[in-house]
């Protein structure tokens, strides 16, 4: 064993035979036994999964008993449970020091005792001492503490893995799978489980939202909840959208772009945004479960209710600039009737060139000539747009 947990252990071998080799120990607590199995564990590249716990009686102090952890004790899966199971088992027993106890034990009457008896069950059906041994021991909780932080710092499963892989290899220790660097798999579930503790359900995220309201709002942004598990939206509003929203150009033009199945949650998020000398900046977020026309309207009813000035100080815009989308245009429709819509120029130009490069193209344009009058029509667009922002 390695000095970080030192105890003396010597062998008792008149109780060891052929499959069981019995250890005696000096630590006298159940802190101290599951330190020296961790270590155990490490340094034998083994894993364990607890057995029974026996109710500690007048003689005892500590009774437990693992077996290893390619046994069949907690599978169901068939393929695991065709495999043979390991029949290893480990003990750990701690017996009180006092005079009955010493009488029958004479390993208790030494200086220092040795209370803790260690039962070697039987031996490993796999192998525990090559290269490929650390792919069947069980991750460390130690290692999912680390692989969590790098879920907090953004990272994915595979992201997390290839980095925790250079750190291992920079420190001089093995990349390959094991304890320290799990299996991708396992790193998957271990996201998973994260996510759904940091933020909820992907199916009803509501719950956790209405439970991180107030620590949003401690960092200054306002969330603002509205529907059902079915049927749900929220608004978002940082300091720096409540700026934008005193804006002069937020009475303008108000451009809307909408970013669909951006998370595990399928939602879609649509950002209202204002031209300003620094680009364009968002004066509201949304996040909706639909893309139709409920969807939006629910959203866009919360902007509407909670901050009806937030258009720089007017009640709607003087216009929307958006797609195409049928269900977007009638919820702003219903929501600000008195905003004009715009179809934004990008999406005439990209109209514009399929239909050039249509194959029932009626114009019959020449293949070369696309480009040309691609750029011609390009140019007058945007020379309209420019007129209609100066008000001509």
């Amino acid at each position: 064993m390695s000095e970080a947990v030192s105890f003396d252990i010597v062998e008792d071998a008149t109780a060891s035979n052929e499959n069981i080799r019995v250890l005696r120990a000096s630590f006298d607590n159940a802190d101290d036994a599951e330190a020296w199995m961790k270590k155990y564990s490490a340094e034998s590249r083994t894993s364990w999964i607890l057995n029974s716990v026996h109710r500690y009686g007048t003689r005892m102090v500590y009774h437990n008993i693992w077996e290893c952890h390619l046994s069949h004790r907690n599978k169901s899966r068939l393929t695991c449970l065709k495999k043979p199971a390991c029949p290893a088992k480990l003990s750990i027993k701690i017996k009180k020091v006092n005079r009955d106890t010493k009488r029958n034990d004479s390993y208790l009457r030494l200086h220092p005792p040795l209370p803790a008896v260690i039962r070697l069950i039987s031996k490993h059906n796999h192998k525990t001492d090559c290269a490929d041994a650390p792919m069947s021991t069980r991750p460390t909780p130690e290692a999912r503490l680390k692989f969590e932080g790098y879920f907090e710092l953004g990272m994915n499963p595979s992201e997390a893995k290839r980095h925790n892989q250079r750190l291992l290899l920079a420190a001089g220790e093995s990349g390959a799978d094991g304890p320290m660097n799990p299996k991708l798999s396992i790193l998957y579930i271990w996201f998973k489980q994260w996510r759904s503790n940091k933020y909820g359900s992907p199916e009803n995220p509501l719950p956790k939202l209405i439970e991180k309201a107030a620590t949003y709002a401690s960092s200054g942004a306002d969330i603002k909840l509205s529907g059902t598990s079915d049927s749900w939206a929220v608004l978002l509003l940082t300091p720096i959208m409540h700026r934008a929203q005193q804006l002069k150009s937020s009475s303008n033009l108000i451009f809307v772009d909408t970013v669909t199945s951006c998370d595990a949650t399928k939602s879609m998020v649509t950002f209202f945004l204002t031209a300003t000398k620094a680009g364009a900046v968002p004066i509201a977020a949304f996040i909706h479960k639909e893309q139709d026309a409920g969807g939006y309207l629910k959203a866009f009813d919360l902007l509407k209710t909670d901050y009806p000035l937030c258009f720089g100080n007017q009640q709607h815009p003087a216009a929307f600039i958006t797609d195409s989308s049928v269900p977007l245009k009638t919820a702003l429709l219903r929501t600000w009737p008195a905003a004009r819509q715009l179809l934004c120029h990008i999406r005439v130009l990209q109209a514009e060139w399929r239909r050039l490069n249509s194959s029932g193209n009626a114009m019959d344009v020449p293949k070369r000539d696309h480009a040309q009058l691609f750029s011609l029509f390009r140019k007058g667009t945007g020379t309209a747009f420019q007129l209609y922002c100066w008000g001509v």
